[in-house]
Formats: C-alpha cells, sequence, structure tokens
C-alpha cells in the first residue's frame, strides 16, 4: 500500500508510506517531484492521495497569497496530468481526524509527525516543518482509506 500526503504551501512538502514506512520531502523542485513520484510508485499504484485543500489566511500578505494559490494549482494539475485520483481534505478535517488540533501552530504538526515517523521505525526522516504537514496528511491517507469514495479528485 502506499498512502501519499502533499501540503502545497509555500514552505510544503511530500510524503508518503509504504508498507508502514514513512520518507517525506520538502517540495521546492517541480521536476524533481515528477522523478520522485515515478520512483516511488513504479511497482504499484498509490492507494490514496490526499492534497490540503488550500486558501488565502486573514493577514496573510498578496505575494504570500498568490504563491499559496499557485502551488496549489500546480499540484492538482500535476496529479490530473499524471492521472491520478486524489482527495482534496481541509486542514481541521484531517487535523480533527488524527487528533491533531493546531490552531495554527506549526510546533504541535511537527511533534506529531515526529512521533509518526518515531513509531513507524522510519530512522532516516528529518521532520522539518516543511514536511510535517505532508507526513501527517500522509497518514490521515492511511488511516481512512477504507472510506474513500471515487471520483477524479474526490
Amino acid at each position: 500500500m502506499i498512502y501519499i500526503g502533499i501540503d502545497p504551501g509555500q514552505a510544503g512538502g511530500v510524503a508518503w508510506i509504504i508498507d508502514g514506512h514513512i520518507d517525506a520531502i520538502p517540495f521546492r523542485d517541480e521536476d524533481g517531484i515528477c522523478e520522485l513520484f515515478t520512483n516511488i510508485t513504479e511497482a504499484r499504484t498509490p492507494s490514496r492521495i490526499v492534497l490540503e485543500h488550500v486558501h488565502a489566511m486573514p493577514k496573510q500578505g498578496v505575494a504570500s497569497t498568490f504563491k499559496f494559490g499557485q502551488n496549489y494549482g500546480w499540484w492538482r494539475g500535476f496529479l490530473t496530468a499524471w492521472n491520478r485520483h486524489w482527495q482534496d481534505v481541509q486542514p481541521r478535517v484531517w487535523q480533527k481526524s488524527l487528533g491533531c488540533l493546531t490552531g495554527g501552530k506549526k510546533n504541535i504538526t511537527k511533534a506529531f509527525a515526529f512521533r509518526l515517523v518515531t513509531e513507524s521505525g522510519s530512522r532516516d526522516v528529518r521532520v522539518t516543518h516543511a514536511v510535517a504537514d505532508a507526513i501527517c496528511l500522509a497518514e490521515y491517507a492511511r488511516r481512512t482509506a477504507g472510506n474513500i469514495y471515487s471520483g477524479g479528485h474526490e
């Protein structure tokens, strides 16, 4: 089974769980992401892909809001072109499901992601703010895999 979580934020990342092993990288290079997705899904199709459904936040600057939306759109386009089904999920939904309500505090998500990585035995994963949400999203995908419904981007 392969579960993929994507945090499209400006300093976001992508994480995946394969047979219980967690790995993650920050999102910085579109070409690298294409190669990564090809490599991790070479043998099997992902069981579930979750993309964090983001939106502008109060007091967020115009440039950062634009970049946020641009990254979210890039991921939607990539997954569509790659012909993969995914589910958009709002932060409050995955956080509530995991029992990781952050109130916007990134250190809460980072600590939760670190605990997930440690419990999985994945020793070579560096949990940073850039990949913490993505790790949590991949775990959300794993825990809720039986609850998915059909559709392109669910």
